[in-house]
């Protein structure tokens, strides 16, 4: 790769455009574990060292990075590379190149399965058998590293899949990321680990952008009364690390507050109602504190959009959206519970609603075919924030991580509150028609299904195209309606397995 000083990578043959399959690779090793651990590289090793290597096995492994304690694999490209496959060699191939994660992939899983007769027991219960994995996958190791990669990769019936999660033109490079979830976390702790699990920097463009953007003072006041107390100008990265931090007392709270369980529902009600405000301002904060400058843009060496900019630079900050989503979610189940109990609202419950109501004024005003109570209404509201916050999740993974198996999981979340958000409103509908006719005032018309649901996310019918297009661009976009269904229902059993 001349354009990074050496190394090897791929390149794409041809154009290629989102779902369009790059390779697939066959493992030279493969292990599993149970669901939700990761197999010990020790394992792979003794797998490796145990088994019958062919010629070709032997070659392709030792074709790999071993690390720089060991010298280049292949030095003149014609096949005079190491010869001798020992086991501190082997370790070395196995941390630079080796996979794996704690489970299959969710979604192909149960498309390639049949379908199950029973629920099962323990982790993966009504699907198949879900399994943690490691491997070594000769081909696919070729492929380098990018925080904003191009393309996307899983392990499907033992072999590697990589498709195209962008448009690629011909002769660029295409680029996975190394990091899993741990890519939605500050450039620092991306560096970080990527410097002690590969032994190298990312340079990408996302970097570039967060390290220079990350260095410059913050003029914004989240640091103001913080435990660091010094009074002076801090970085937008110092900065960062405080609101990261917040939201992270605030995670131990909500787990407090959610193991709580003898608590009356209103008293719960208001201590959610207590973090989501905490939540907000200070993602807010964030926000604002991650919207790069215009100069800032001038400076990149590759071109980027303003929105583009923002979105790699925000999801530096996707715990506080991801906390913001799960509170505004546990809230409108909570009120969910009050509403059905009948609860009276206590005057903390209207005091911690108030300011939100006041912002969301302008949609207040309910229909005829509306919320008919004030419970029923604070309900609304709090599964509308839900939404609104899952929408802005699910932005900042298609732009930093598209395609991916979050990307899928989010989409299928959203269509499912948009579905439900609809669920709702005709059988509010449906309740406020008969007890108007009960009440001789005739029939009133309902809300029908045109996609406006008020939820603050999107219609179903918009959702469930969301939803088709991510998984097309993950597994094959020419995939029939019938597969996609399947992989849908895939999706949706693989979010009941794991937390989003």
């Amino acid at each position: 790769m001349p354009e990074r000083g050496g190394g090897r990578g791929v390149v794409a043959a041809e154009n290629l455009k989102p779902g369009d399959l790059v390779l697939v690779s066959r493992p030279v090793a493969y292990i599993t574990s149970d669901f939700g651990t990761l197999p010990d590289a020790e394992e792979l090793v003794e797998s490796i060292l145990s088994s019958d290597l062919s010629p070709a096995e032997r070659a392709a492994l030792l074709d790999l990075h071993a690390g720089d304690d060991f010298g280049p694999e292949d030095p003149d490209g014609q096949g005079s590379g190491a010869t001798d496959l020992t086991e501190e060699r082997l370790y070395g191939i196995i941390g630079c190149n080796s996979f794996g994660e704690e489970f299959t992939d969710f979604a192909s899983s149960l498309a390639r399965a049949a379908p199950p007769q029973a629920p099962q027991d323990g982790a993966g219960a009504g699907g198949p058998v879900q399994v943690g994995h490691l491997g070594l996958w000769p081909s696919f190791s070729m492929l380098n590293h990018s925080c904003c990669p191009n393309a996307v990769n899983y392990v499907v019936g033992g072999s590697m899949a990589v498709v195209a999660a962008g448009p690629v033109d011909q002769g660029s490079e295409l680029l996975i990321n190394y990091l899993g979830a741990a890519s939605l976390r500050p450039v620092e702790e991306r560096q970080a680990g990527l410097a002690e699990a590969y032994a190298f920097s990312c340079g990408c463009p996302r970097c570039s952008l967060e390290l220079l953007h990350g260095c410059s003072t913050s003029s914004r006041s989240a640091s103001a009364g913080s435990s660091s107390g010094s009074g002076g100008p801090v970085s937008v990265s110092e900065e960062l690390q405080v609101l990261l931090g917040r939201c992270a007392d605030r995670a131990a709270e909500l787990q407090d507050v959610a193991a709580a369980a003898a608590t009356a529902a209103g008293d719960q009600l208001v201590a959610l109602l207590e973090l989501a405000a905490q939540s907000a301002a200070d993602l807010a904060a964030a926000e604002r504190l991650l919207t790069p400058p215009p100069q800032l843009l001038q400076q990149q060496a590759h071109p980027v959009s303003p929105r583009q900019a923002v979105q790699w630079l925000r999801a530096a900050a996707y715990e506080l959206y991801s906390q913001r989503t799960a509170i505004a979610e546990a809230a409108a189940r909570c009120a969910e519970a009050v509403e059905a109990e009948a609860v009276p609202v206590t005057a903390a419950v209207a005091e911690a609603e108030a300011e939100a109501e006041a912002e969301a004024e302008a949609e207040a005003a309910s229909t005829a075919a509306g919320p008919s109570s004030e419970a029923a209404a604070r309900t609304e509201r709090l599964w509308a924030e839900a939404a609104g916050a899952l929408e802005s999740q699910l932005g900042l993974v298609a732009a930093v991580a598209p395609h991916s198996d979050l990307h899928v999981f989010l989409a299928t979340k959203a269509l499912a509150l948009a579905q439900a958000a609809e669920g709702r409103a005709r059988a509010r509908a449906g309740a406020h028609s008969a007890e108007a006719a009960e009440q001789g005032g005739g029939a009133v018309g309902g809300s029908g299904g045109s996609g406006d649901d008020g939820s603050g996310g999107v219609g179903s019918a918009a959702a469930l195209a969301r939803c088709c297009a991510v998984v097309r661009g993950r597994y094959g976009r020419r995939l029939s309606d019938g597969t996609v269904q399947r992989l849908l229902e895939g999706a949706a059993w693989g979010l009941s397995q794991v937390a989003v």
